[in-house]
């Protein structure tokens, strides 16, 4: 199915037309939602809802639009906190990226959203967020984000000393909606193959319904000798 079908039979399943929103005029830039004195506007609110029903999100549209635009507002804040922005040119890489999920440049991923009522913002924010969020988490773990040489021996002399291993922990998890139930058991098949860290890093960001998807499926460091035994090598 290419982009504009996508797009058009998944608003329409939503009951949306291409028309304006049904939202009064005066109304559109009032405040849906407070975090922090900042406003959440219902225009961002409905857009977010159209986004995710046209790019098919799992979960329901209305409840996931504004927890995710709450968490965004947060997330941007300890962004904020840090200093961190994103520029232009990563922010367009992703976008580009993002785009390819549906085998067109990013303009004419664009051209089909505003055809269908969706500003072009509201994919850039929801893209540029997910990238703040991951320098964020960089930032503030970066040290324990990346395995390098050092980390290695200090495991090896840990190992030696009889002390606990720390490994770090990925996951995938895929939510699995009525009728999808073979589709997702198929993917969960091929992906229990990747082998490499990277490349399941990469397929998390892809295909997981977490919110460890935004850093690769990255959990958090767990001492060995606590995990289920189902786990341990």
């Amino acid at each position: 199915m290419n982009i504009k079908t996508l797009i058009r039979t998944s608003l329409i399943a939503l009951g949306l037309t291409l028309a304006p929103l049904g939202v009064a005029a005066q109304n559109l830039f009032s405040a849906a939602i407070l975090v922090n004195d900042q406003a959440i506007t219902n225009y961002e609110l409905k857009q977010r809802i159209m986004f995710l029903e046209a790019m098919r999100f799992p979960g329901v549209p209305d409840e996931l639009a504004p927890k995710q635009l709450i968490e965004e507002r947060l997330k941007k804040a300890a962004a904020d906190q840090l200093g961190i922005r994103v520029s232009e040119e990563e922010l367009q890489f992703e976008l580009e990226s993002f785009a390819q999920r549906f085998n067109v440049a990013f303009d004419e991923f664009a051209a089909e959203l505003e055809r269908a009522g969706i500003s072009v913002d509201t994919p850039r924010e929801f893209i540029a967020n997910q990238l703040l969020w991951r320098e964020v988490v960089r930032a503030r773990f970066g040290a324990q984000a990346n395995v390098d040489e050092a980390q290695v021996e200090r495991s090896a002399n840990a190992e030696k000393s009889g002390s606990s291993i720390e490994v770090l922990l990925t996951e995938i998890i895929m939510a699995m909606q009525p009728g999808q139930e073979q589709e997702v058991r198929e993917r969960a098949r091929e992906l229990s193959k990747i082998r490499s860290f990277d490349a399941f890093s990469d397929a998390a960001r892809e295909f997981s319904d977490a919110p460890t998807r935004e850093f690769g499926g990255r959990v958090t460091w767990q001492k060995l000798d606590t995990l289920p035994g189902v786990l341990q090598p």
